[in-house]
């Protein structure tokens, strides 16, 4: 309601019930349909309760301009190139973690079984181990206020801030049949980078949930099953992919189009 340029100190959720059969009413639909249509059983009611007049217009005007307001355009390239990939022991990149001098963290989850961490330093064509670990670890981001974006066993993305309030839920987009959420990738600009495992898709939400981009890899670049995201040291944006029966699992290291960063 504030985004739609309504004064919230004024009025609150509940004033939306008063918001479509008061503008219906001002635009000259019979009194009956409204009743009919907003289940209200007679005039006397409607009138003193629901009935706003044109003093009343700009908020009903506004509250049902909210959709075209906050409707976005959805862009369909996330990430602009492919840089380099490198290939790895383990079948799937499950988490990815990068630090500074091309240090990278990446985890391999097994079922019923431990997972496997590995410390490695990316070179030019291969990435050198350097410790391993076995060990049950989960996967999240951390923005620069502090707010946590996490994923849950539902198939949803849920971001709360640092005192534990819901900020947004997202869903994936409806035009899919599934969401399938696994890496999670915040730009400096705090744009959420999600990984849709099934849909071979990245996400990519404004810091209220909004879906900006939705660019399926696949088609273009050939990455199926990005499970794991993470962002280097110099902004490149690496994705993680594989499969548990395969031997091959790769991380590709991609440039992200200038307008998320």
């Amino acid at each position: 309601m504030k985004e739609a340029g309504i004064d919230i100190s004024l009025f609150q959720a509940y004033s939306c019930r008063m918001v479509s059969p008061s503008k219906a009413a001002m635009s000259g639909i019979s009194m009956d349909d409204i009743l009919s249509m907003a289940d209200r059983s007679n005039t006397r009611t409607f009138n003193k309760f629901y009935f706003r007049t044109n003093e009343k217009a700009g908020f009903a005007d506004n509250v049902l301009e909210m959709d075209n307001l906050t409707r976005r355009e959805v862009a369909s390239e996330v990430i602009s190139s492919v840089f380099n990939s490198y290939t790895t022991e383990v079948p799937v990149i499950s988490s990815l973690l990068c630090s500074g001098d091309d240090i990278i963290y990446f985890m391999c989850n097994k079922l019923e079984e431990k997972s496997l961490l590995v410390k490695g330093k990316m070179l030019k064509s291969s990435i050198r181990t350097l410790q391993t670990l076995e060990k049950q670890i989960f996967d999240m981001a951390l923005n620069k206020e502090v707010d946590w974006t996490c994923k849950d066993f539902s198939g949803r993305i849920v971001a709360v801030d640092v005192n534990g309030r819901l900020k947004f839920t997202y869903n994936g987009n409806t035009d899919l049949n599934a969401f399938f959420p696994n890496g999670i990738a915040i730009t400096p600009s705090d744009k959420i980078i999600l990984s849709d495992y099934k849909q071979n898709a990245l996400h990519v939400l404004n810091s209220i949930g909004e879906l900006l981009g939705l660019h399926f890899i696949d088609k273009v670049y050939n990455i199926e099953n990005p499970s794991s995201l993470c962002f280097d040291s110099e902004g490149y944006l690496l994705i993680g992919n594989g499969l548990l029966n395969d031997s091959d699992g790769k991380i590709y290291v991609t440039k992200i189009a200038d307008n998320y960063m």
